[in-house]
């Protein structure tokens, strides 16, 4: 997994004179992890040659700027992240080098952020990481955030990039978290969403793997009540549901009402692009690559504008491949559990691009011909119809240089079950 990635803008920081960027002067902290060292111990000083035993001392330890290396082995803890970084000195958990660092929850998560900003997670396998209906957290997430106090937020301006992340309630549930780079991970066998975000605005969501996700709570790429979300190059590979969800004004479930706080305003000003979407199964309303809740009805209803300004999303350049039913693209309407069908109608891709303008456009719909998916590999064949076809000239989906392996177990193909 290692170190290969940064961002220039979280790595550094502003001047005195304001005049562009320049790197601080002053040395990070540096603390360093190791649970199989002999002589390990949270009461260490921490350098290479004393190193902690926890991740969460390290945690508890840290300050604007420090980097926390954690050395191969297997750690059971949920790690609860309550320090924030600065613009310039990121708080970062780092797998040291190459070296397999997995974190088993015992609880809800194995990161656990609440109130923080400027973190960093990078490298890890993250499993294990189960709440549930009826306990103290309803859903967990192997890289959970929510807000400490009703009008506070769970994470933003964090990079949660390169992780291997598999069997947990969710891969990622960011709650009112903000300005988050979400990049390069592995996400499978999650039982709810790979990467889920409610009422968080201007989130990045690039380059990631999801597949076989969903497994008790039909998910897949999912944010509401946000705006400026941009999903791209992504592969997203789920048995049924949806490969995107997006709500674009929704009572969710409630029976809300525009204008009340309970509704879900409308995620606008977001992009669906370069991305390969693929549901397998027996096809049917619940079985649609993307998933747009539009409002309370089937057209949308004119005061969600009226209410919060026009909504402008695109879905563009995208690969839409339905294994049960290759016309039924997308599901468009109400989700409230008060209504029911017609409330909601299945759309071809024709159909969908009638809807609004940037609707579908430049879209396929095609089996997008991975190498060998019932195996686990998700790169594209030399002939599949997605090679060359995004946007910016590239192949639709993932980059797979840029990703760690998977190494989560592989069961039946994702279109037998």
């Amino acid at each position: 997994m290692g170190l290969g990635l940064s961002f220039v803008w979280a790595d550094q920081a502003a001047d005195s004179s304001g005049n562009g960027f320049a790197v601080d002067a002053v040395p990070p902290q540096v603390i360093f992890v190791d649970v199989n060292c002999p002589s390990c111990s949270d009461d260490n000083s921490g350098t290479e040659s004393a190193p902690l035993c926890s991740i969460q001392a390290a945690a508890d330890r840290a300050r604007p700027g420090t980097m926390i290396f954690v050395k191969e082995g297997t750690y059971s803890e949920m790690v609860s992240v309550r320090k924030s970084g600065q613009r310039g000195k990121m708080i970062k958990f780092l797998a040291y080098d190459d070296d397999r660092v997995v974190i088993d929850s015992p609880s809800y998560a194995c990161f656990d952020l609440a109130g923080v900003q400027y973190i960093k997670i990078h490298g890890f396998e993250l499993t294990g990481a189960y709440g549930g209906e009826g306990t103290a957290v309803a859903h967990g997430a192997a890289i959970k955030a929510f807000p400490l106090t009703r009008t506070g937020y769970g994470a933003q301006n964090c990079v949660f990039a390169n992780n291997v992340i598999h069997h947990n309630d969710a891969g990622m549930h960011l709650v009112v978290s903000h300005r988050n780079f979400i990049l390069n991970n592995v996400v499978s066998y999650s039982d709810e969403a790979p990467i889920r975000i409610k009422r968080g605005d201007l989130n990045r969501i690039l380059n990631n793997l999801t597949f076989n996700n969903g497994v008790k709570e039909a998910w897949g790429i999912t944010f509401y009540g946000g705006i400026g979300t941009k999903v791209v190059h992504n592969t997203i590979v789920e048995p049924s549901g949806g490969a995107v969800y997006i709500y674009e004004g929704t009572s969710n479930l409630t029976g809300s009402k525009p204008g009340s706080e309970g509704f879900c305003i409308p995620s606008a000003h977001s992009r669906v692009r370069d991305n390969i979407c693929v549901v397998g199964g027996a096809g049917g309303t619940s079985n649609v690559p993307l998933v747009i809740g539009s409002s309370t009805t089937t057209d949308r209803d004119p005061l969600i504008e009226r209410l919060y300004g026009p909504i402008d999303n695109e879905y563009l350049y995208n690969l839409f491949f339905n294994a049960g039913e290759p016309d039924a693209i997308v599901s468009w309407g109400d989700l409230s559990e008060t209504h029911t069908f017609p409330y909601y109608d299945v759309l071809s891709l024709s159909e969908f691009q009638a809807k609004h303008p940037g609707y579908g456009a430049n879209c396929l719909l095609a089996d997008p011909l991975f190498t060998n998916p019932t195996g686990g590999d998700y790169t594209l064949s030399p002939v599949s119809p997605a090679k060359g076809k995004a946007s910016d000239g590239k192949d639709l989906g993932v980059d797979f240089s840029a990703l760690p392996a998977p190494v989560a177990p592989v069961a039946q193909s994702q279109f037998d079950r």
